[in-house]
């Protein structure tokens, strides 16, 4: 929405439902007399095997919100907030909340640089936030069975765990720090970025002591930074018509540290 021409306000509220899953199985059989049925008659085969099937769902609900302002398209600011639950994690750290907020000055829209016609676009931006990772199995928070045609119990068939359960493992969270400058000319485009980026509550395997009957357990460990600079450069030597000539150029700095490891893994 704009009004009287000066002031552009956006706001947008929001859910969202997401399920993945997928299915699989597996059928195979060995020295077949004849291949005329391809895969559509595995009977045909001698050698049967055993069938494999598995299945794997992950559900996630979220709501956010998002609002944004800018004054006469020279100061601009925004931020957004989202609450999300994943099947994905421990069936007590389910829910995770993330943010961000960031600002912007387009100084080439300002009265005292108008005058400098040549100059397309000057704008300082910054920005910080976090954000939530759940790209894991679906089945790393939960008790896993292995199961045992030959063997029996009592006439039931045979289990053993093979996965421990953690009903607090949960987000794998990130915050970002940035700070950057977009500048452009009808030849010359250059863009800088200097960040900081924690990730805390990385998910890791984390070794057991026998005793407990497994050999690891998924859990959320440690602190990791990343910080570094970015810079870009492109100019563009001549145009004569759909003829173009440029040069690019790039330079990037990161480095990478632990800062924090969890009493678990010392």
């Amino acid at each position: 929405k704009i009004f009287n021409k000066t002031h552009t306000i956006d706001a947008m509220l929001g859910h969202e439902v997401s399920f993945k899953g997928s299915e699989s199985v597996k059928a195979q059989a060995k020295n077949f007399t004849f291949d005329a049925f391809g895969n559509d008659n595995l009977s045909v085969g001698t050698t049967p095997s055993a069938v494999e099937s598995a299945r794997a769902e992950s559900l996630r609900l979220s709501f956010f919100a998002r609002a944004f302002y800018s004054y006469k398209d020279r100061y601009m600011f925004d931020a957004t907030i989202r609450g999300s639950a994943s099947s994905v994690f421990g069936t007590n750290n389910r829910w995770g909340t993330f943010w961000s907020a960031g600002i912007a000055w387009n100084l080439h829209h300002e009265e005292w640089l108008k005058s400098a016609t040549w100059i397309q676009q000057f704008k300082l931006r910054g920005s910080l936030g976090s954000s939530g990772n759940q790209n894991y199995t679906t089945n790393r928070s939960l008790a896993v069975y292995n199961y045992y045609n030959d063997k029996y119990y009592n006439g039931f068939t045979g289990a053993t765990l093979s996965n421990m359960e953690n009903p607090y493992l949960g987000w794998e969270q990130k915050m970002d720090y940035n700070i950057g400058l977009d500048f452009r000319t009808s030849a010359l485009t250059v863009r800088a970025d200097a960040y900081i980026a924690d990730t805390k509550d990385l998910v890791f395997s984390r070794t057991l002591l026998p005793s407990s009957g497994f050999s690891t357990v998924s859990d959320n460990l440690g602190v990791v930074r990343n910080k570094g600079f970015e810079l870009s450069v492109n100019y563009r030597l001549f145009q004569r018509g759909a003829s173009w000539l440029a040069v690019f150029g790039k330079v990037a700095y990161n480095d990478n540290r632990i800062l924090e490891i969890s009493d678990a893994l010392e």
